[in-house]
């Protein structure tokens, strides 16, 4: 199938190094030490996950093989009590430290030689991917979204140079809205001062 523009719609799924995986539950008291865990608060607070989380937890040596994050893994809110908020995408920058992630979200690890993480994240940050991630969401108490659904998304991606080229564009544009971000912030405190 292809979009109204003649790009070629590409299932989610095949575009996986590996299987999407939920995240880590843990009871209480493994919390609390071990290594840093990137919550609910802190993937809707972000869009890019690097050292954010301040909770930690106890993983032993499978769970570490299996639960960690790498740079480029995209994350998913599985559940959300608004449906805006079911399928909600960051993306894993360079964390300082080994992190992973919660039970109420998704990971997908992309081949990196089939596309591009970044471009897949400003995808489902898009109008499109929104509608997208709409369209499998369910509508209940609390809206979600299932690993099943998310893999078998039909999403609009063009060659992979391209890919490379629309994600280094909008990731200039992030770093120019967030330096002025910065200015902003510090010509306040500086009239308050």
């Amino acid at each position: 199938p292809t979009t109204g523009s003649g790009l070629k719609l590409t299932r989610f799924g095949d575009l996986f190094a590996e299987p999407l995986r939920n995240g880590v539950y843990k009871p209480k008291e493994f919390h609390g030490r071990g290594i840093k865990v990137i919550n609910m608060k802190e993937l809707f607070a972000n869009e890019r996950i690097d050292d954010q989380g301040t909770d930690r937890v106890h993983l032993d040596r499978r769970e570490l093989e299996r639960f960690l994050l790498v740079p480029g893994d995209l994350l998913f809110a599985r559940r959300s009590f608004v449906l805006e908020g079911a399928g909600k995408c960051a993306l894993v920058g360079c964390p300082s430290e080994a992190v992973t992630f919660e039970s109420s979200m998704i990971r997908a690890r992309v081949d990196p030689t089939l596309s591009s993480p970044e471009f897949l994240y400003y995808l489902f940050a898009s109008p499109i991917g929104r509608a997208a991630m709409a369209s499998i969401a369910t509508r209940t108490a609390v809206s979600g979204i299932t690993g099943a659904a998310l893999q078998d998304l039909a999403l609009p991606v063009p060659m992979l140079d391209a890919q490379l080229k629309i994600a280094a564009v909008l990731s200039a544009y992030d770093d120019l809205i967030e330096n002025n971000r910065r200015r902003i912030e510090l010509l306040e405190q500086m009239a308050q001062a």
